[in-house]
């Protein structure tokens, strides 16, 4: 029984070993949503709006059926691009994200406390992985001013250059008109990101076999019955033996 106990203990310790050592799996749905220049009103007919809105709410509603899934958040963030004054897109992309907050708390209800709802003002990382993925005119020096100057240079207090005038400065405004065209649209347009990230629960485990320790086996064998004595002769004690020895005596006539 003690063997037993033994075998339990360490099966349940295994299992409970490889189940911390598997990493949890996580997925992410998102869906882009289109603005019009300087609006934050989402209009469901533009760019295809309603067609991608209700794909991704289906399938959100389909990991919430999902017993293996597990929702740990949805992340609303809106953004503007760099065109006009930094504090009218700080503006434009608070109201963008809490359009979309305000639509989604009807559409998912179950999963508002799980809602987080940011602004990004202007987008410069999704500007900086657009003009590194193209193939445009002066792409390495649009590079070096996303990645190495500040949005704001100060000097005794006072704002003296940027980033956004360095671009604009930048082989005579060329490669921002490039971009105005090409990518600006993009960034006002998908402004905003919905993602649902999704925590994989593993597989249950099943239950762990008893295994029993066998128990010795005896064999019975069957028992043999002792041989019966012969009957023995009361008129005479005389072996065989000794009667094919003696002589025979015949009586008298």
């Amino acid at each position: 029984m003690r063997k037993k106990i033994l075998i339990l203990l360490a099966a349940a310790a295994w299992a409970v070993g490889a189940s911390a050592q598997e990493p949890v799996q996580t997925d992410t749905v998102g869906v882009c949503l289109y603005f019009r220049q300087g609006y934050s009103r989402l209009e469901l007919s533009y760019r295809d709006n309603g067609e991608r809105l209700d794909s991704f709410v289906r399938r959100v509603r389909g990991l919430r059926a999902d017993t293996l899934c597990r929702i740990r958040q949805v992340r609303i963030v809106g953004s503007a691009s760099p065109e006009g004054l930094t504090p009218a897109n700080e503006r434009l992309s608070r109201k963008r994200s809490h359009s979309i907050d305000t639509l989604l708390q009807r559409l998912l209800p179950d999963e508002r406390h799980l809602f987080r709802v940011e602004s990004l003002g202007i987008d410069w990382q999704g500007l900086e992985r657009m003009v590194e993925a193209s193939d445009m005119p002066w792409r390495e020096e649009v590079l070096h001013i996303l990645r190495h100057t500040p949005e704001w240079i100060y000097r005794d207090g006072k704002i003296v250059d940027g980033r956004k005038r360095q671009l604009g400065m930048l082989r005579g405004g060329q490669p921002w008109f490039y971009m105005e065209r090409h990518f600006f649209p993009r960034l006002r347009a998908g402004g905003v990101d919905v993602s649902c990230v999704i925590e994989r629960l593993p597989q249950p485990q099943s239950p762990v076999p008893v295994v029993e320790e066998p128990q010795p086996r005896t064999t019975t064998w069957p028992t043999t019955p002792s041989p019966r004595p012969a009957p023995t002769d009361s008129r005479s004690t005389c072996t065989p033996a000794c009667a094919a020895a003696s002589p025979v005596r015949r009586p008298r006539p």
